[in-house]
């Protein structure tokens, strides 16, 4: 039995005669698909009987599911729009002794159907459930329109994964506008590729957010309308999945003692196959950092960076028809994330060239600034305490350079023992700022105090002056500027109090 949902409210609609034509236009797509021994009877308002002889019920339903494809391109008849979609229901004949219950049967299947997903298809091998449940799973699911690309439903984990609230009203917007930023379709939409029988996979990569999905999209058809359902998931957060931590458990935080029948195989060969794991794990019983009766076989490869070793990487369980053949690719694996380890820890050490100053080892005016952009507790109160130095121009002047950069590193460390290093910044030649979590001025003195104390102890001194500020700083030069007048008034009471003595 077939369905045409729509039919009903389109013939009401328009005068008999398009509703003929559209009749002509859904009997031609049925004779078109249906093998000519076919017995086919429209029992009225677009339903249709089809009885086929000595045919499984799977080549049934390709045919039908060909029609579904087909009554899709129908969009327009004697120049109205339309769409129409299609629901159907398989019966065997088994299953009834008379038309009767075949009938009953069959309208059972395909009428009776529950209508809260709003996903029409085929009722007999379909489940139908709220789209609520959406609701609860761990994926980024929408559905949009197929032709408009309006939104009519997106999960509360997308909308999270968008840092957007839960209460978002994304109704309207069109879903290349929403997740990809951008004023047109993606170019990547694979629309034109889908079809209601089987969901259509493939890989993307964001340039918004520079991250890699997989992704999964079907047809459906939602209160009569032709729809786009996508399912998607974040291949870091698959990979990092509950499901792969037993192993990981195995694998991780393993020393080269643990792995030394490897590292000595690694002595005659970068790459190590082993065909029977169980047989290897026999003849080497101390290597017990994977589980007997995981794995089958293994190929391993000796991961260098400058000729150091940094560990190795395992491909496990390959085929067994292209094991032999899985050395060259691992090679190149290797080679692959060696160099990208490498450019890795380049662009570390450029990083730190850039925030780090050279000569104290804690930040410098741009690790200030990114600082401020990204480790600031929004809501919370901080002191932003600025030191300068006392006596650095003296010191290089009477004993040289060298001592007045000892006197530098003196200051740093001090302030680094009590703010922590990642709260201290050499902004120039003499002068610091420590930004330290400070809920009100009596914690800050008792801060500075204990910094003079220090000072003290090391035989050095320095001006200091404070300000306490709510973050976000919206004007940290101007804090600076605040904190660096007190620090006069501070330097300029301790010279008067010096001449008074």
């Amino acid at each position: 039995m077939l369905v045409i949902p729509e039919f009903a409210s389109f013939a009401k609609l328009y005068r008999p005669s398009v509703r003929r034509a559209v009749l002509r236009r859904i009997c031609a797509v049925i004779r078109k698909n249906m093998p000519a021994s076919v017995v086919a009877a429209h029992t009225g308002r677009a339903t249709f009987v089809l009885f086929l002889k000595n045919q499984s019920v799977g080549t049934m339903r390709r045919f039908i599911e060909q029609i579904r494809t087909d009554l899709t391109t129908i969009t327009e008849v004697d120049g109205f729009a339309c769409h129409f979609s299609m629901r159907y229901a398989l019966e065997s004949g088994t299953e009834a002794r008379t038309s009767d219950e075949f009938l009953k049967i069959l309208s059972s299947r395909c009428l009776d159907y529950l209508p809260s997903y709003g996903v029409t298809g085929m009722i007999g091998d379909q489940v139908p459930f709220d789209i609520e449940k959406f609701d609860h799973v761990n994926r980024l699911i929408y559905i949009a329109d197929a032709e408009t690309y309006d939104l009519l439903y997106v999960n509360p984990c997308l909308l999270h994964y968008r840092h957007l609230p839960v209460d978002y009203q994304y109704a309207g917007q069109k879903c290349y506008q929403l997740f990809n930023g951008t004023s047109s379709p993606c170019t990547s939409c694979p629309k034109d590729n889908l079809r209601r029988d089987r969901f259509h996979f493939r890989t993307f990569h964001s340039l918004r957010n520079s991250k890699d999905y997989h992704i999964w999209s079907t047809l459906v058809s939602w209160n009569n309308h032709s729809c786009i359902f996508t399912d998607a998931l974040d291949v870091e957060r698959m990979m990092h999945a509950e499901d792969y931590a037993p192993l990981r458990q195995c694998l991780q935080h393993t020393t080269i003692l643990k792995n030394k029948p490897f590292y000595d195989a690694f002595h005659r060969s970068s790459v190590l196959l082993i065909d029977n794991a169980a047989a290897y794990q026999e003849r080497h019983p101390e290597l017990q950092i994977i589980p007997q009766g995981i794995l089958e076989r293994y190929a391993i490869g000796q991961l260098m960076i400058e000729h150091r070793s940094l560990g190795y990487i395992a491909i496990i369980d390959p085929t067994k028809e292209g094991f032999a053949a899985i050395a060259k690719p691992l090679h190149t694996i290797l080679r692959i994330t060696s160099i990208m380890m490498r450019n890795r820890n380049n662009i570390q050490k450029l990083h730190e060239i850039s925030t780090i100053d050279q000569l104290t080892g804690i930040g410098n005016r741009r690790a200030l600034s990114n600082f401020v952009d990204k480790c600031l507790q929004p809501g919370t109160m901080y002191a932003v305490i600025f030191i300068d130095v006392n006596g650095l121009k003296k010191m290089n002047d009477t004993f040289g350079h060298a001592r007045g950069d000892l006197l530098i590193q003196t200051i740093a460390y001090v302030l680094s023992n009590i703010a922590g290093k990642n709260h201290v910044f050499r902004l120039g030649s003499d002068e610091f700022l420590v930004l330290m979590p400070c809920s009100n001025d009596e914690e800050a003195i008792t801060i500075i105090d204990h910094i003079e104390q220090s000072m003290e102890t090391h035989r050095c001194s320095a001006a200091i002056g404070y300000v306490l500020c709510l973050a976000p700083f919206h004007n940290l030069d101007g804090l600076i500027h605040q904190a660096d007048e007190k620090m006069y008034s501070d330097k300029k009471r301790k010279h008067m109090r010096r001449d008074d003595d």
